[in-house]
């Protein structure tokens, strides 16, 4: 592999789709409003040519950082995953009017209309502070044995499209039964629960979540599996690089985010992964899955111990922040443990994209 295959590969895609119109490229599930929904912005951006000087600025800052990206290209361990890394940041530079991504396909839409055939039981049956609903699902006619309050979106990923399971080529990372597993952004339980159903009763799940609205959800979804709830404990605290921090919180519900404490006090105390296997004595951690809104390097520093010890199966989400990309994997390799790499990616649009870590076993 070239010192510049990255590079050639990025710009070969970006001349491959600036000029490209891409229809029925867009996710009417996460955003229901359609573009105008997002922001007033993009109707000015391509009335006026902005839209285009931004993806400039996108295309050219992640350029910049061809190096880096280079160590990322020859760290991941399949060329799929190369090539998804391409596409993705060329996603994240000219954004859906011109770049496709692989999951928009059959397989993303077909499991959605199924989740909406056969699974909602009963819509809008708990409003946000936000305005926005949640709805009823039963997830027996799939064969799982779950029932859920949260959006569609919570049951394609975490159930339909396995978000936190990854293979490829004869690889597989995933949770197995009985395995102790870290879910770092527990948000409403859906992936706590999806991490029951996987680990069985032998296993345990340890979810982190801290912010109120969404504990209260996450309450009513393990009292609707009383059998899966037993595997179940919540941290409430955030998830960091230390212990005993005083932190504020922004946002909510899955877009909930940590500040620095306005007054010094905060509103919220960190703790960490390390702290958490002392405190509970865990004889093992077997997988850590972590999407916690950017402060996921933050919180692996504080698994630093964990990691080294049981060195666990890995799933980070690595899209929130450009430097992310190769920030986080270049920690993990810093361990010198023999972590091997692979990306994947769960949306038909810029978020979602996973960074899967193990060590192969001999």
């Amino acid at each position: 592999m070239t010192d510049d295959a990255f590079r050639r590969a990025f710009v070969a895609r970006l001349r491959k789709d600036w000029r490209a119109e891409q229809e029925g490229n867009f996710d009417p599930y996460r955003f229901p409003h359609g573009i105008a929904g997002l922001s007033k912005w993009r109707w000015y951006a391509r009335r006026f040519g902005g839209e285009r000087a931004r993806s400039v600025w996108r295309a050219a800052r992640t350029y910049s950082h061809s190096a880096d990206l280079q160590w990322m290209y020859d760290r991941l361990d399949d060329d799929a995953s190369r090539e998804l890394l391409v596409g993705v940041l060329a996603f994240r530079a000219l954004g859906s009017r011109h770049v496709r991504l692989p999951l928009n396909a059959p397989r993303f839409w077909d499991g959605a209309r199924a989740i909406e055939r056969d699974l909602r039981r009963a819509t809008a049956t708990h409003r946000l502070p936000s305005g926005e609903t949640l709805d009823d699902y039963d997830l027996a006619p799939a064969g799982i044995p779950v029932r859920l309050r949260g959006h569609l979106l919570n049951v394609l990923n975490a159930f339909t499209l396995q978000q936190y399971r990854f293979e490829r080529d004869g690889v597989v990372v995933e949770v197995e039964p009985g395995d102790t597993v870290i879910d770092a952004g527990g948000c409403w339980g859906d992936t706590a629960l999806y991490f029951a159903h996987r680990t069985g009763p032998g296993g345990s799940v340890w979810s982190y979540e801290f912010e109120a609205e969404n504990l209260k959800v996450f309450a009513h979804n393990l009292q609707l599996n009383p059998e899966m709830a037993q595997r179940i404990r919540i941290v409430r605290h955030p998830v960091w690089s230390s212990g005993g921090i005083p932190l504020d919180v922004t946002g909510s519900g899955p877009n909930t985010r940590l500040a620095p404490a306005k007054d010094g006090r905060g509103s919220v105390t960190t703790d960490t992964i390390d702290a958490l296997a002392a405190r509970e004595d865990l004889a093992r951690v077997d997988f850590i899955k972590m999407d916690i809104e950017g402060a996921e390097l933050d919180a692996l520093k504080g698994a630093e111990a964990a990691i080294r010890r049981h060195r666990p199966k890995l799933a980070i989400s690595i899209y929130h922040r450009l430097e992310h990309f190769w920030q986080i994997a270049r920690w993990i390799d810093g361990l010198g443990l023999g972590y091997r790499f692979h990306l994947e990616h769960f949306t038909i649009h810029a978020e979602e994209t996973m960074l899967f870590a193990h060590v192969p076993r001999s």
